[in-house]
């Protein structure tokens, strides 16, 4: 995103990831990490075309 801006001289002073794919990431600090419940992994795995083997 950052270099899709600074490509049409629009300077990014900050970016922030809110989310990856069907996962939201809420008010996870960075730098820190949190498991993910059976939700997130099925839409995880929807959101590749795979299938949980579980």
């Amino acid at each position: 995103m950052r270099r899709l801006l600074e490509a049409v001289n629009h300077p990014v002073t900050r970016l922030s990831r809110v989310r990856f794919g069907p996962i939201r990431l809420g008010e996870l600090p960075a730098g820190q990490w949190r498991e993910l419940d059976t939700a997130e992994i099925r839409a995880l795995h929807a959101s590749v075309g795979s299938e949980t083997k579980r």
